[in-house]
């Protein structure tokens, strides 16, 4: 163990200390080791990785509250740093992040309210693991079946009771870009550099040598980095919700190319979404669903991209300013015997952010316990009917003790040429570990 990284763990032992002593305690130990067989050297693509979530939460009184999620990891084999801003990474093998820290303040006098100011997970739609309204929620993915989950991000946020109606609003002082990590980000380069290969094609360009600059956002000129408006009223058994976001897209994209210098300028670009969401039980099946209409920057892309991108055959790399609409609906239900069905079909995945991109995708989860709960086998997967990709994820789980579980998974993905799926193809992998909880 080196010396900065001894200093770190001393560092952290000594924030935390104090504050567990004075609040609850919770968390879970994870040990995992992923393969991927399709590999040419299976052995070089050996993932072998220990994490601890640490989840402390304290009342300071009737009113107030705050909560701190440390998530402290190791892996053997990693293939992309972490930013800056949520993350330190020590010589790329000990991580320490933090996921949640906020105080919270409720009222129940004559003005309901509840404010919560901090690193927060911010959901407003309705979609289960998945929505349509992704300002607030941006991507981290590590592989393709982590493209429904979401990073936390730092801001403040506001709900109000009046009568019957319940008002969220949010408000973040700089975005919190989407984390394409592993690989999904090796994916999305290599399909970047295809396109680029095809723009290109027949020009006096070498793609290979283009530079890449990702343009930061000026928040003097806009401080309206992100913020929110939900409304929500329960009309006959439903909850209805009128939603509307502002902000700008968490990926960046090629707004500019600079040809006398060679450079491709990328910006994350101003966007707004606004629409509704319902919830509610239909029987003894739980429904809910979205419908989102976003409208990006207007000639937010210069003339030169878009000619470039006119090159490009495939209709979903030719980005669009255009306005669009997005949705889902989705269902759930529990069948005797320890049977769970989840289904949600979607238009538009999260990580779709033009008009071209769109899809329609169904995202799948399925499972059922044996022995007393003992064993759990579960069935995930998404898959797309526009790219013809699909991600199929078994997994079976055995409960050892009341606190501790072992686990084995495999992953199968495919789809269409030129797609993100057809990209990740050889990225299937098979993986086995331990969980504790604490």
């Amino acid at each position: 163990m080196n010396k900065r990284l001894l200093n770190s763990l001393i560092a952290l032992g000594l924030l935390v200390t104090p504050i567990c002593n004075a609040a609850e305690v919770a968390g879970n130990w994870n040990s995992s080791i992923k393969v991927q067989p399709a590999r040419e050297k299976p052995a070089d693509s050996l993932v072998i990785n220990s994490e601890v979530d640490f989840d402390i939460t304290d009342e300071i009184n009737d009113n107030l509250d705050w909560k701190l999620k440390i998530n402290l990891s190791t892996e053997k084999y990693t293939n992309q740093k972490d930013d800056w801003h949520d993350s330190y990474d020590l010589d790329n093998k000990f991580k320490f992040s933090t996921s949640e820290a906020y105080l919270n303040y409720s009222t129940d006098h004559q003005v309901k309210l509840d404010v919560c100011v901090g690193k927060q997970y911010v959901k407003l739609g309705a979609g289960d693991g998945i929505t349509t309204f992704t300002l607030l929620e941006p991507i981290y993915a590590k592989n393709m079946e982590d493209l429904t989950n979401s990073a936390s991000v730092w801001g403040g946020k506001l709900v109000w009771y009046p009568g019957d109606f319940t008002v969220t609003a949010f408000y973040q002082p700089l975005i919190t870009p989407a984390k394409l990590e592993g690989e999904v980000s090796e994916a999305a380069q290599a399909i970047k550099l295809a396109t680029l290969l095809e723009a290109t094609k027949g020009l006096p360009i070498d793609p290979t040598t283009i530079v890449t600059k990702i343009e930061t956002i000026d928040y003097k000129e806009d401080p309206l980095a992100g913020a929110a408006l939900k409304v929500s009223h329960q009309i006959a058994g439903y909850d209805l919700s009128a939603i509307w976001e502002s902000g700008y897209s968490p990926i960046a994209l090629p707004a500019e190319f600079l040809m006398n210098e060679n450079k491709l300028i990328c910006k994350y670009m101003p966007t707004q979404k606004i629409g509704t969401t319902v919830t509610g039980t239909l029987g003894d099946f739980g429904t809910w669903g979205e419908l989102t209409y976003t409208i990006p920057k207007k000639d937010f892309y210069d003339s030169n991209i878009t000619a470039l991108l006119e090159n490009v055959e495939n209709e979903q790399y030719k980005l669009s300013d255009k306005p669009y609409l997005t949705g889902l609906i989705g269902a759930d239900y529990f069948l005797p015997k320890g049977t769970y069905i989840n289904l949600q079909v979607l238009h538009g995945l999260p990580h779709e952010i033009s008009a071209n991109m769109l899809s329609t995708a169904v995202i799948a989860d399925i499972s059922k316990t044996f022995k007393a709960d003992k064993i759990k086998i579960e069935l995930t997967g998404i898959g797309d009917f526009t790219n013809k990709g699909y991600v199929i994820s078994p997994k079976i789980e055995y409960q050892t003790t009341p606190n501790s579980q072992a686990w084995i998974k495999g992953t199968i993905l495919g789809g269409d040429e030129g797609t993100l799926y057809d990209a990740l193809s050889d990225k299937g992998q098979i993986a086995c570990g331990v969980k504790v909880v604490f």
